[in-house]
């Protein structure tokens, strides 16, 4: 009995040192912790914290259990209650459901959303037989959760997957120590004191990382002295980088001395660019005579730019004949000799031309002969003038003896005289003196025959004067231009237009009135139905004809026109029909006056759009709206003002009446002190009422520059319900014109959106002619010149005034539209949706060489679109006090895009190398600059002040000296820094959280800093393209959170890196939100700013692949 009795107690012993605890040196620092889970089977039979209870036996009866069926997605997490060093997790699955156990993946994270945490496995099985319900895993991070996580998908990963995702979890064991500690069972060993964060393996102390300078298992070993920085890895001590001049895994070895600035690559040696002169990859070998300033390509020795007359990879070639340059890669002329023009030089120039020069492409002079005017150089100047202005032949100079504004008048007593007061600029002729020669001199007379010999002189020159005079008068009026005709509006009032307003970016209102009208609020009117009236007016809308210049002309025209302080386009606006030209007697009836803007501005009566009447109310039928003819067809567009609080169901009528799908506004509510436009739709969740309708908005999207509205409208009487689309232009300049590019694309945005109303588009701004006009003419003229290759601009303008007064309203709208006119046709078709995204990319990149690929010429493309600017858009940057400020004095920030320090100190300027650069949904979204210089590091401190920044990006592998280290405050100038805590659960990315406080300014604020470690300043694609991927998703998910603030993104010369960081990051969100893709469009945008960012065809590239690596992960998780 005895014996029996000792034998039942040894199982008993058995089964608990079995179930009850893994014999591992560190604790399961999971048991009996606080856990959570997606669903529950059933939470009495089967509680989420059975997996934590100790008990390993894989049998239902002891298991946490989720939702056996219609579950796509299962978890199971447990908080360990703070952070804690993991080394191990082991999970016990119910036996025998390998089937429902296959796929699992284990996250650990810092927070409960898995998303920012760190995938540690997935399981991979490709069969059944694969799947292991007792596993165990390394995964040696620091964090406070672990998450176990399933999903399942159609179709499915594999055939022996369970239909539906669902744990059966007997025991999740995670293995480990708190942070700082390591022990055999109880973890009450400190890690050692050299280990980064004091942060060590919870099993044998092995170190995560070591402190600079420091290396071994446990950092106990130097670096050595050649190490840059003094950093090396943890494992081998081999240098992460070398100091100059050294190379080899311990930087022992001696760069190259043909090495620019004694520099090379730590692995091979080889340089990081040659001294002048040189290539090869130590540069041992030199660069032919032939290529400019003797610079060539480091391996292959292909020189970058030819000299002057030569082609070819190594310039060994001479271009054409006539050619002074000429393209290296297939010798087209770029520049021709003098005489010469033409695709090949080929053909002579004007004979006209002064020094026998004219521009290569169209022969067109670059200065005329004196005597000549004219683009082409061919008409003769007046015959008095001796130089005459080219664009219009005024005389700047006469001919000698003749002054006066058309050289008309004759010099008195003198060879030749001041053109401008007639003053003489030789000396007079003899017996005269004076200013203007007219003094006779007076001398004592000695015989009678001075005076009888001065009075036949004086009477000689005066006849002289009166034949010249006449003979100029008689040749002026044979010579007059017989070609020269009356404007068809010439019998209308003309009005002077100010050139000062044009050049300083002038002052530029869709009012034809400052003054608005009184008592507009809080009256409702009736409403009714819209008809072109033809009568008496018909006859206005039809076009006789349609002349114009050649789409390809245009770029040219307008550089011409711009010349002399673009006069010719001044002149040309002058001679517009301006004012009202035909009747609006309806609009200005008594009972119609209150229903109108502005107090000047109404719609002709023959083209206002008609309401139907409402309640038997005569003038109910009115609203200050008018028709618009396109180029080819009649009234294409509906011009309005913006609707004010007594219009506002009156614009609904018209918008319901004209069965209108798309409204484009192109004001804000107010701008400056000024009301523009009542808000004549709801926000979210709060419907709106007007007499006849029932307004809710369904949808609102915000982008940089524009919001889409998506409107459902409700008319009451019959209950009928119609969606309307409203694009909302949000940055057009009170004071200015539009960005050029951003107008367009929000153009192409409006014309291929979906719309399933026939009715027109309605068009408004505040008065509704100027910023209305210049938008129809881009969308009339833009269509009709893709068709035709033809646009006529002055004329389809006076198309558009003939039916409302004014349209295009200021001589800055004019240019403004021919430069915007350029940029739509200029504009590629480079717009990607994402169902063709695969497709399209490899098509662009197909199978040729690099250089011939579409991918290559697009980049090519945006180059030569990016804009040059001089020292003159340079200013602040190159102010002496400035200058210092820049790492790389060809790197500067633009002055009409810079970051501008609005809370400098006095000693300080307000300048930054730093640029603004538009997020896709915010016009203010990230801020591009450099690493600071030691002494702009406040310059840095005080932006993120004055821009209210949180977020911080740095790209940058080598430690950041500026950001405080944990534990210890720092102070630059007058403010404060203090480290709140960090992580690094993500490979190449780290996370550290820091206060930022200025006393002077009772600032104080939060940072998050993620810093991109993995990523390295000469390399320009990044290595990690997943870690890009989880750095946008983390800056997304902060951004989203914090009302999107503008967020700062640095790398070390402020372009490199950064710049294609935000370029992915628009074109993820572009895709993410409207499942479409721009990138030639994205880029440009930042190129605007930072021209030199994307700095290569790689890094294009590049991008275009991010965005592919983002769908294919995306698409991974769609049900």
């Amino acid at each position: 009995m005895a014996t029996r009795g000792a034998v039942h107690v040894w199982i008993v012993l058995l089964i608990l040192f079995i179930s009850v605890r893994p014999s591992r040196f560190e604790d399961n620092i999971s048991i009996r912790k606080s856990v959570a889970t997606s669903s529950n089977q059933d939470a009495a039979k089967w509680p989420a914290r059975a997996a934590v209870d100790g008990d390993i036996r894989q049998e239902i009866t002891y298991c946490a259990h989720t939702l056996a069926e219609n579950q796509l997605t299962a978890w199971w997490r447990v908080d360990m209650g703070q952070r804690m060093t993991i080394n191990n997790i082991k999970i016990y699955y119910r036996a025998n459901f390998k089937n429902r156990f296959a796929g699992y993946q284990i996250f650990v994270s810092n927070t409960t959303d898995l998303n920012n945490g760190q995938l540690c496995y997935e399981d991979a099985s490709s069969t059944i037989e694969e799947v292991s319900t007792v596993k165990s895993h390394q995964c040696q991070y620091v964090a406070q959760y672990v998450t176990i996580y399933n999903y399942r998908n159609t179709p499915t990963r594999h055939g022996f997957y369970w239909q539906w995702a669902v744990l059966e979890l007997c025991e999740v064991q995670v293995l480990g120590c708190p942070v700082g500690m390591y022990g055999e069972g109880d973890c009450n060993q400190k890690c050692p004191e050299d280990c980064y964060g004091g942060n060590c393996n919870a099993i044998n102390a092995s170190c995560f990382y070591c402190y600079p300078g420091k290396h071994g298992d446990r950092c106990k070993q130097d670096c050595v002295a050649n190490c840059k920085d003094n950093i090396c890895e943890k494992d081998s001590g081999i240098c992460t980088d070398c100091i100059p001049r050294k190379y080899g895994d311990f930087c022992n070895e001696d760069c190259s001395g043909n090495c620019n600035d004694s520099r090379c690559y730590q692995h091979t040696g080889h340089c990081k660019g040659c001294v002048f002169g040189r290539y090869g990859d130590v540069c041992e070998l030199f660069c032919s005579n032939n290529c400019r300033d003797k610079t060539c390509l480091q391996d292959s020795g292909n020189c970058i730019e030819c000299v002057r007359g030569k082609k070819g990879i190594h310039c060994a070639e001479d271009c054409p004949r006539n050619c002074v340059t000429c393209t290296q890669v297939d010798g087209k002329c770029t520049e021709c000799v003098q005489g010469k023009y033409g695709t090949n030089c080929e053909k002579d120039c004007n004979d006209k031309c002064k020094d026998n020069l004219c521009t290569k492409d169209d022969g067109n002079c670059l200065e005329c002969q004196h005597g000549y005017h004219g683009m082409d150089c061919t008409l003769e100047c007046e015959p008095t003038c001796k130089i005459c202005q080219r664009e219009d032949g005024d005389c700047t100079e006469c001919l000698d003896g003749l002054y006066g504004g058309n050289c008309s008048l004759a010099c008195v007593n003198c060879e030749r005289c001041s053109r401008e007061t007639g003053n003489c600029l030789t000396t007079c002729m003899p017996g005269y003196e004076g200013e203007f020669c007219q003094m006779i001199i007076q001398s004592p007379p000695e015989d009678d025959s001075t005076g009888t010999t001065v009075g036949i002189v004086v009477g000689l020159l005066l006849l002289v004067s009166i034949i010249t005079i006449g003979v100029i008068f008689v040749i002026r009026r044979r010579r007059q231009n017989p070609l020269k005709k009356e404007g068809p509006f010439d019998d209308f009032g003309r009005q002077e237009v100010s050139r000062s307003s044009r050049l300083n970016n002038g002052y530029e209102s869709d009012e034809r009135t400052s003054e608005p009208l009184a008592n507009l609020d809080n009256v409702y009117v009736n409403s009714g139905n819209v008809n072109k009236t033809t009568d008496t007016y018909e006859e206005v809308y039809c076009n006789s004809g349609f002349e114009g210049i050649a789409i390809s002309d245009l770029t040219s025209l307008v550089k011409t026109k711009m010349l002399n302080k673009a006069k010719a386009f001044e002149d040309e606006y002058k001679s517009l029909p301006l004012a009202d030209l035909y009747e609006h007697k309806v609009g200005m009836m008594t009972e119609n006056k209150p229903k109108n803007r502005f107090k000047s501005t109404f719609p002709y009566d023959h083209s206002r759009v008609v309401l139907d009447k409402q309640d038997k109310d005569p003038h109910s039928d009115y609203i200050n709206a008018s028709y618009i003819d396109s180029v080819t067809l009649p009234a294409e567009y509906i011009a309005t003002q913006g609707p004010t609080n007594k219009t506002v169901d009156d614009l609904w009528r018209m918008i319901w009446q004209l069965k209108s799908g798309k409204i484009i506004m192109l004001t804000n509510l107010s701008e400056g002190p000024k009301k523009k436009c009542v808000k004549y739709w709801p926000d979210e969740g709060q419907p709106m009422s007007t007499k006849h309708f029932e307004i809710v908005l369904d949808r609102e999207r915000v982008y940089a520059f524009y919001v889409i509205r998506d409107i459902i409208l409700t008319e009451k009487k019959t209950k009928s319900v119609r969606q309307v689309h409203q694009f909302h232009y949000t940055t057009w300049p009170d004071h200015g014109t539009p960005n050029p590019n951003e107008l367009v694309v929000f153009n192409r945005r409006v014309k291929l959106y979906k719309n399933s109303l026939p009715g027109k588009m309605v068009v408004h701004c505040s008065a509704g002619i100027g910023r209305t006009g210049t938008f129809i003419a881009l969308d009339a003229l833009l269509d009709y010149g893709k068709e035709s290759g033809m646009v006529d601009i002055i004329g389809y303008i006076r198309t558009m005034r003939k039916d409302r007064v004014n349209m295009v309203q200021t001589i800055d709208q004019y240019i403004a539209l021919h430069n915007i006119l350029i940029e739509a046709f200029d504009m590629p078709d480079t717009l990607l949706p994402r169902v063709e995204y695969h497709a399209a990319l490899n098509r662009l990149s197909d199978d040729v060489p690099v250089n011939q690929t579409k991918l290559w010429q697009e980049y090519q493309l945006l180059q030569t679109m990016k804009p040059t600017y001089t020292k003159v858009d340079y200013k602040a940057a190159l102010l002496p006090a400035n200058r210092n400020k820049n790492k790389d004095p060809k790197v500067l920030a633009v002055d009409k895009f810079r970051a501008y320090l609005t809370s400098s100190l006095s000693d300080r300027t307000d300048y930054i190398n730093a640029v603004a650069v538009p997020s896709y949904t915010s016009r203010t979204g990230y801020i591009i600059t450099q690493s600071p210089l030691d002494d702009t590091i406040v310059d840095i401190l005080t932006m993120i002040m004055d821009n209210q920044c949180d977020t911080i990006v740095i790209i940058e592998k080598d430690p950041v000296k500026w950001l405080p280290k944990e534990g210890k405050d720092s102070s630059i100038g007058k403010f404060t820094l203090k480290h709140l805590g960090g992580s690094s659960n993500l490979a190449h990315i780290d996370l550290i959280d820091i206060a930022i406080s200025n006393q002077s300014h009772k600032f104080d604020t939060k940072v998050r800093v993620f810093r991109m470690t993995g990523w390295d300043r000469d390399v320009s694609v990044p290595p990690d393209s997943s870690a890009v991927l989880q750095l946008l998703e983390l800056v997304d998910s902060r951004r989203k959170s914090h009302d999107s603030k503008t967020t700062v993104v640095m790398c070390r010369d402020g372009y490199t890196q950064s710049g294609l960081f935000c370029c992915v990051s628009n074109a993820r969100d572009q895709m993410k939100i409207d499942e479409e893709v721009d990138m030639f469009q994205i880029s440009r945008q930042v190129l605007v700013r930072r021209p030199e960012c994307i700095t290569s065809v790689d890094q294009y590239k590049c991008c275009y692949n991010l965005v592919k690596e983002y769908l294919d992960t995306t698409d991974v998780y769609v049900n």
